[in-house]
């Protein structure tokens, strides 16, 4: 907001104050109202030859080796995006062979809980995807804002041994699957730890300030936990998490 100066009261014949009871709040509200000063104007301004179309780049690298460049964006004057998506298309992934019909997939990473296939730890997804799960890209001063979305799949087959009644399920166990955002290593989103549940799309949205560079990295990682918490309970199939479709976009807003 501008600065704002009170007046002095006016003295008539040091006789009658002339007080104008609503100056100073018209004033202040005059900005509300469509009286902008200098000091509501963007800091790099606005100038008629501004005005123009952003410019699309190619060749965003979606790998941290660079060895993938499939990302695009658009470079404004006063901001930029860029996206990168993997999809999957094709209903060819026949789950079982004791199945007839073909369904989505086949999944882009799959995690089993017979080791050593397991991840134990946070996993950059950039690993298995070519695209759709990192970015790297210049930056200005400002804001950096995006949203992270990926296609899971959690599921594992339980069979109670002791008890009654027996009960078996497909998505019976006690793990955990969780998502990440990095930017530079620093973590600015998750999904926290989320059950078990069969099929799940997340989304993160994430903000956080940045300053200039000519390369900072956007990344998606994950981890899982496989928990059975009761020695009654067997699993007489692997517990898997797959990972589908995912996408991962950003904005830089400049200072």
């Amino acid at each position: 907001m501008a600065k704002i100066y009170t007046h002095l009261e006016k003295l008539e014949k040091n006789i009658a104050n002339n007080d104008g009871f609503n100056e100073e709040s018209q004033q202040i509200f005059s900005e509300f109202n469509g009286q902008l000063a200098a000091e509501q104007l963007p800091f790099e301004g606005f100038a008629k030859n501004k005005f123009v179309a952003p410019t699309k780049v190619a060749n965003i690298p979606t790998r941290p080796d660079e060895t993938t460049t499939a990302g695009i964006g658009w470079v404004g004057i006063k901001d930029s995006y860029y996206i990168t998506e993997k999809k999957v298309e094709n209903f060819t992934w026949l789950r079982d062979a004791s199945l007839s019909t073909t369904i989505l997939g086949p999944p882009i990473e799959t995690f089993s809980s017979s080791a050593p296939n397991w991840t134990a730890s946070i996993f950059p997804l950039s690993l298995a995807y070519d695209r759709g799960v990192f970015l790297r890209i210049p930056t200005k001063e400002g804001m950096l804002k995006g949203c992270a979305t990926v296609d899971t799949e959690y599921y594992g087959f339980s069979k109670r041994t002791a008890g009654s009644p027996a009960v078996t399920g497909n998505f019976g166990t006690e793990g955990r699957v969780q998502l990440y955002v990095f930017v530079n290593d620093i973590l600015v989103g998750t999904t926290g730890a989320q059950p078990a549940g069969k099929r799940q799309t997340y989304q993160i949205p994430f903000a956080i300030p940045v300053g200039a560079s000519e390369a900072l990295d956007i990344d998606i990682r994950a981890s899982a936990t496989f928990d059975t918490g009761s020695n009654i309970v067997t699993f007489p199939d692997d517990a898997k998490v797959h990972f589908y479709s995912a996408q991962l976009w950003v904005r830089n807003q400049y200072r």
